[in-house]
């Protein structure tokens, strides 16, 4: 399975909300992919966060925002992305496997304070489950813990980096050179 192309020139967010796999069947909570990118709306060039529910069946929603918890307003998702993501999404097999080993990850997810080597482990088999290359050693440039207590993890997959972070707010996984440029804010 891979669903790199989600990542490419954007970030992706798995997004908990400090709910545990155990609330995973409660309807009330929402676990979800949180993909954050720039596209042109109204003529200018403007954030929009795209949420896409993992253990609900809600619509996919896209919202126009100016930076982290704030929405500006919901708009309709832009049609390429909207593509991006059923083309991801649209094979059943897929995307049940997919869900499958999330939650499986999710339910053994050590908290962000937990040991560095269970994050490690843990950060490898997410980017295995987006089709990373991060369980060969090799592949691995660089694992870290920066000064805000997240643990960083550099990849190099098919001559592309990617960062996959994990701090309190979920696991982030992001296309690393273009972020290095600074086109992806956040």
């Amino acid at each position: 399975m891979n669903l790199k192309p989600l990542l490419k020139r954007q970030k992706l967010r798995v997004d908990p909300h400090g709910h545990s796999e155990s609330l995973w069947d409660d309807s009330r909570y929402e676990i979800h992919l949180h993909k954050t990118t720039k596209y042109t709306i109204d003529g200018k060039i403007c954030e929009v966060n795209i949420y896409v529910p993992l253990n609900r069946a809600n619509k996919v929603r896209c919202e126009e925002g100016t930076g982290k918890g704030r929405c500006e307003r919901r708009i309709p998702i832009p049609k390429q992305l909207e593509k991006e993501i059923q083309k991801a999404f649209t094979n059943d097999v897929i995307r049940t496997q997919f869900v499958e080993e999330l939650r499986r990850e999710l339910r053994n997810y050590p908290s962000a304070d937990g040991e560095e080597k269970q994050i490690r482990a843990a950060l490898q088999r997410i980017g295995h489950a987006f089709g990373i290359n991060t369980l060969e050693e090799s592949a691995i440039i660089e694992f870290y813990q920066s000064k805000d207590k997240s643990y960083n993890m550099i990849v190099k997959d098919d001559n592309e980096f990617y960062k996959l972070t994990s701090n309190k707010e979920g696991i982030e996984l992001q296309d690393w050179e273009y972020h290095q440029r600074g086109i992806i804010i956040n």
